[in-house]
């Protein structure tokens, strides 16, 4: 893992008029697979486990 990322936060989950960075488009489809995003955060959640031991 990158010991340089501590964490992340979305502002805007879905894109909206000129901004098209989102997790979804404007019509709330996903972007990105939800279960991709789910593997990303259940690794980082069980590095933090296994550091905090």
């Amino acid at each position: 893992m990158d010991s340089l990322c501590l964490g992340y936060c979305y502002t805007q989950v879905t894109d909206v008029q000129q901004e098209i960075n989102g997790l979804m488009d404007i019509r709330r489809n996903f972007k990105v697979d939800p279960e991709k995003i789910k593997e990303i955060n259940e690794k980082r959640v069980a590095f933090w486990r296994d550091e905090l031991r």
